[in-house]
Order: C-alpha cells, then structure tokens, then sequence
C-alpha cells in the first residue's frame, strides 16, 4: 500500500567540504603517526554515510568504526575490504553471522555477547575478530575496570584478539585528572591479560578530547570522529577547518523602522534593523543559537529563520550558509560532498 504521509520539499542543503576534512587529516598526521580509527557512527555524523566515507578515503584512512550491523554492510557495499570495528555489543545471531562473514571486527563487552560469537562461530565455521572493550569509568560498555576477572579467558582462546580499548568520560570539568585516572585503570588491564597470557593487540583510548589534551597517550591507535569534520570538542591552538554547512538562501529582505515587532512572541526591534527571511528552520534541525550563522539570529521556527542583514550586501534570492549541527538535519535534507 502506498504511503502518503512522507511530503518533504526540504530548502537547503547539507554540504560536506572534502577539502576541509583532508586539511583536517593532515592536522592529525602532524600529530601522531598512530592508525586514525575514523569513526563515521549515525550516518558520517549526519553528513551522509558515503559523503563521509568517500573524503576519508581520499585522506587514506583504511580503519573505519561503525555504530550498527548495517552501517558495517554498507561500507562493505562500498566496495571498501579494510578494516571495519562496530562499536556497540551486537545481539542478534543471525547479524553476527552476517558480519562474520563481512569480515567486521567485533567489540567484546560481555559473557553474553562472547557465548552468542561462540554460536555464530560454530554455525559459520569462522573465527570472530574482537576487540575488548574495558569500562574504565564511563560506564557504558566493556568488562569493568573493577573486575577483571569477568573477563571470559578461556573463550577469547577461540576468538582472534585483534585489540583493546576503553572510553574517556571526556565531559568532565577536569579533564586532565580523568585522562590519568583512566589511563591507569586501562594500563591495569592490559596488564592484566598480559600476565596472563593474552597479547592485547591493538591498545587505544584516545577520542577527540583525548586526542587534543594528550595526542595518542602512547596507544597504538586513537579513535577519532568529530575532529574529523573539524568540530573541536575543546579550545586548541591546531587549525582544523569546519567541513559541514548548512547552504540555503534568503527568501525575502526587508527594512523594517524601530520599534516593529517579529516573530511569533512579537518582540520589537530596538533599532532600524534589514531582516532577511530564510525558507528553513526547525522542521530542517535547525535551531535557535548564536553561532547559526554569520549574521545573527533573530528567530527561528518551524519553516523559518529571520537573520539581522543590516550592513551586509545580502539580498533576496542570495545564497548563505548557516553553522548547524549535521545530526539534527532532516533525513530528506540533501547531502553533498563538494
């Protein structure tokens, strides 16, 4: 049967600058010679799943970190053969089957999700690829730091033990003292396996924030999303450039005298004030806040934003690009790579 509750006609586009995220690379380059994990989860953090996969590429990263199973089949249906690690415990049977045989590296988090790759194991006649994953403090995934002993030793014996990492609670306010703290309690671990007999592999901590206080932490790997796209977590001195806007255009301007009132909440303009009507807005994910664009923001609705154009050379009709977060874009929003 036919749906018709899906009409979009979306006003603007979401661009992903590929020039950007190569000059980003190369920032990272600079600083460490460790294998970038590009972790390109929820769609290449909104920019498109292809888009973000395809300027990677270019920048020659070969290790790729996934969200779901079907991110995972999509890159493979890419034509990309590197390395591929999801991020998240997996468990349906029939998907660990499935990315067994897409040759997908697994997160290792549980006894459970150990005993059911032991079962896809045996149905596919193939060796499952794990990374462990050790709860350091975040509190998500992996074995915890607290009890290593969780760790199933025996069955890692029928996986191949490619590498092991943990993640930093990187949105406290003291960062540096968190970094350490997990650090020890992930270098405890590795330990840990060490002794007893297990070579970890891969070792890598260190995400975005991570990676702008303290570079690779002497890891073998960092784990890296929005600083690929230029979107800093925290203030820096390197020059990453902003690879995603947002491209819509100016539907109508007007001159409007002190004292009019705008909006929806009629508030009134202090001053002689051009306003600039955009045919986008929070139906686009596109929200009231400061850094929206280079002009500042009067209003934002449902189909609308209003922008203070007094003094600019804007005009009706004229293209502008907004800062947005490309997460919340519409998925009927068209992406591009430019």
């Amino acid at each position: 049967m036919t749906s018709h509750n899906h009409v979009y006609q979306k006003q603007g586009h979401l661009l992903l600058r590929q020039s950007a995220v190569l000059h980003n690379v190369e920032q990272i380059r600079n600083r460490t010679d460790r294998t970038i994990i590009a972790v390109i989860k929820d769609n290449g953090y909104g920019t498109g799943l292809y888009n973000e996969y395809t300027a990677l590429r270019q920048a020659g990263i070969n290790f790729f970190a996934v969200i779901n199973a079907e991110e995972a089949r999509q890159l493979r249906s890419f034509g990309f053969a590197g390395e591929i690690l999801l991020l998240t415990p997996e468990c349906s049977l029939q998907n660990c089957c499935d990315l067994l045989q897409l040759n997908i590296i697994f997160m290792l988090s549980s006894v459970s999700q150990a005993a059911l790759l032991q079962k896809a194991a045996r149905i596919t006649s193939l060796t499952p690829r794990i990374h462990l994953k050790i709860d350091t403090g975040l509190g998500r995934y992996g074995f915890s730091y607290q009890n290593l002993n969780e760790i199933p030793l025996p069955l890692l014996n029928e996986f191949s033990l490619e590498g092991c990492y943990t993640h930093v609670a990187s949105g406290t306010a003291h960062l540096k003292k968190q970094l350490a703290l997990q650090k020890r309690r992930f270098d405890n671990a590795l330990m840990h396996l060490r002794l007893a007999g297990f070579d970890p592999g891969m070792t890598h901590m260190a995400a975005s924030p991570a990676f702008l206080l303290q570079g690779d932490m002497g890891y073998d790997a960092v784990r890296l999303g929005s600083l690929l796209l230029g979107r800093c977590p925290l203030k820096t001195s390197i020059d990453f450039q902003d690879a995603v806007s947002f491209q819509t255009h100016i539907l109508q301007s007007r001159l409007y005298p002190a004292g009019s009132t705008f909006s929806y909440q009629a508030k009134k303009l202090r001053r002689e004030t051009r306003v600039g009507l955009l045919p986008v807005g929070n139906g686009d994910g596109i929200y009231f806040r400061s850094d929206l664009s280079t002009q500042p923001v009067l209003a934002c609705g449902l189909d609308f934003t209003l922008l203070d154009l007094t003094g600019s050379d804007l005009h009706d009709g004229d293209e502008i690009s907004l800062m947005v977060n490309p997460l919340l874009i519409h998925n009927n929003t068209p992406r591009r790579l430019i």
